[in-house]
């Protein structure tokens, strides 16, 4: 994935504008791509991502989560 469709998609899912993705935001994501998360996982992610402690997951979180998730399924298809 390109630096600009990491920023499209960043921006697709923060769909409120509010500069961060939410527990609700990334559960949207999860399920767009057949992750199956629960709440205290999705919670746990953005805990671990939130440089700034405002409970949302900034550009830089995002793509964190993007290149582990697509390693993971990237290594599962291998």
């Amino acid at each position: 994935m390109t630096e600009d469709e990491l920023i499209m998609h960043f921006f697709q899912f923060d769909e409120a504008g509010k500069g961060g993705i939410t527990t609700h935001d990334l559960a949207k994501v999860a399920d767009a791509h057949d992750f199956t998360w629960t709440d205290e996982e999705l919670a746990n992610m953005i805990h671990c991502l939130d440089s700034d402690g405002d409970g949302k997951l900034s550009l830089d979180g995002f793509s964190k989560i993007v290149h582990r998730c697509n390693m993971i399924q990237g290594s599962e298809s291998s």
